[in-house]
């Protein structure tokens, strides 16, 4: 049986980096697991800086080094688009990473996405699918509101 290992948001910026770091050194890849996938918001701003970029991609690496397959979801939001743009979208460049250009994946029983649904505490009328929406699925994990709530 394969194993997925799902990360939340990582809002990748200059002052984050070296907290990153040590959560990934210490707490995610020391998680054995076939598969990694990101939810969106890799990255802080849709322009990241010069060393934000660098950490970036050498997290990917890192992450394709160690497990199979690494996805990380693009999103719609301010993050990670620019000008229409998937600012992740580079990553694909990374031999074992697939940069998805949306906001959700979905398989057999599992969904991933980056949005709030329509009973989401957050969701302020942003939402475009609720529970309903997404009652075939087994297991659901959304990134983008930050704070942990049960549905």
């Amino acid at each position: 049986m394969s194993k997925t290992l799902i990360v939340g948001d990582l809002h990748i910026n200059e002052r984050s980096i070296s907290e990153l770091e040590e959560i990934f050194d210490k707490d995610i890849c020391s998680i054995d697991a076939d598969r990694l996938i990101q939810l969106g918001d890799y990255y802080d701003s849709n322009f990241p800086s010069a060393l934000e970029l660098k950490f970036g991609t050498n997290l990917a690496k890192r992450l394709s080094s160690k497990y199979r397959e690494v996805i990380i979801l693009s999103g719609t939001g301010t993050h990670d688009l620019c000008r229409g743009y998937s600012v992740i979208e580079y990553l694909q460049e990374v031999k074992g990473v697939h940069a998805n250009k949306g906001d959700f994946i979905e398989g057999v029983d599992l969904f991933c996405g980056h949005f709030m649904l329509y009973e989401s505490a957050l969701a302020f009328g942003s939402a475009n699918m609720g529970i309903g929406d997404l009652s075939k699925y087994d297991k659901v994990f959304l990134g983008h509101q930050h704070s942990p709530q049960t549905l």
